[in-house]
Parts: structure tokens; sequence; C-alpha cells
């Protein structure tokens, strides 16, 4: 028993993924149940992390197969937690890249598709990431839902000095202050709306019409 939980889950995501797993695991590891990390190709190590933590290198910026297979075994574990378990979440910067879940309906060609139109568009990382979490299964507060009832602890680390929770690496543990009209806004914005993948709009139109849920917002977390 550590502080009242039977289980510590560990998740960490971004480019940063690696070393700060390294340093938790330096002082911690004897602790730690269960864990799951998610990097950019080459940024991560061989034989410093304990073998009970799962070691996946992904796509970035454009999300690839290998960041959803390393996202779904994440959901797996956090779909196993309960209120005996904390879950540790490790965010970095990049991570929206590499947490890859669409959701139900959206494709990841529909997603690298949407990635890719809005960088070359100009869009801010910012606007990138209010499209990315209405077409997200965990971004925007939503890895926080799957890992209810657990008590969930992030430590996030940013390179943008003021950034605000949600928006480093799309949020997946912070309440979401965008909504599916503000990442509609954002395809008008930049022209994009004939050029989306037909599902990605169909959804960016049912959720801003109220026909799919909403991203949890503040006081659902």
């Amino acid at each position: 028993n550590h502080g009242g939980f039977d289980r510590i889950f560990l998740i960490s995501f971004g480019k940063a993924a690696y070393l700060m797993t390294k340093a938790v695991s330096d002082s911690a590891s004897d602790i730690i149940t269960r864990g799951v990390v998610v990097t950019k190709y080459g940024h991560a190590q061989s034989g410093e992390i304990p073998r009970n933590i799962e070691i996946h290198e992904a796509g970035h910026p454009i999300p690839d197969r290998m960041g959803v297979e390393a996202t779904s075994r994440a959901i797996d574990m956090l779909k196993e937690a309960d209120d005996k378990t904390l879950v540790l979440c490790l965010i970095s910067g990049g991570g929206s890249a590499l947490l890859v879940a669409p959701i139900k309906g959206i494709s990841l060609d529909d997603k690298q598709a949407v990635t890719d139109l809005l960088l070359k568009a100009g869009a801010s990382i910012d606007e990138l990431n209010t499209v990315r979490k209405h077409i997200s299964g965990i971004k925007g507060g939503r890895l926080a839902q799957y890992a209810y009832p657990a008590r969930v602890v992030s430590l996030i680390l940013s390179d943008v000095i003021g950034d605000k929770l949600d928006v480093i690496a799309s949020g997946p543990t912070s309440p979401d202050s965008t909504t599916f009209g503000m990442a509609l806004d954002v395809v008008i914005k930049y022209e994009l709306t004939e050029k989306l993948p037909a599902k990605v709009k169909d959804i960016l139109d049912a959720g801003s019409h109220g026909r799919v849920d909403e991203t949890p917002k503040e006081g659902a977390l």
C-alpha cells in the first residue's frame, strides 16, 4: 500500500516522456505497478527503465500507427484502474501527436490528413489542438475519464512559458475550454471546409449541433 493506494500506474507521453519516466523510475521504480511510455522516434534509450514500464516510439508531428497501438495499450491499462489506483501522468510537448486514439468513426488516415492540412495552412498550436481534441477519444480530458475512479496526478512540462494546461499535449487530463464550434471556426478560418475528410467534417458538424458529446469541461473531472 502506497499512501492509501494499492497500485500506481504510470503513463508518460511527449518528446520528454522517456527522460521524465527515467527521473521518476530512478527514485520510485519499486512502487510503480505498470507503465506505458510514448515518445518520438529516437527519443528513447534502452535498458534503463524497469521492465514493467513499456517503452513505445511513434510519429511526430504527424501521428502514425505506432502511436495508435501504444495509446491502445495505455487505454487498456487505464481501464483496469480503480479507486485504489493512483495514475501518474507525465506530459510534455509533442504529446498531441504521440497519444493517438481517433474518436469513433474517424480513421488514422483522417487524423493524419487533418493534422497535415492545418500545419500547412499555418494554424497555431492552440488552433491545431482545438481541432484535434474534438476528433480524439483521449485528448481534452478524456484520458482522465478512462482512469475514473482512480486518482489522477499530472506532472506537465512545457517549453512554452505560460501555456494553458488544456493546450499542452491537447490536455488529456485537463478540463477542455474549447468546443466543437470553436474547432469548426478554425477549419472555416483556414478555408479547409471542402478539403477536410468527410467523416471529420460530419463529426465537427454533429458536435457543434450537440449530437456528439463535448469534451469534459470544468467541474466534470
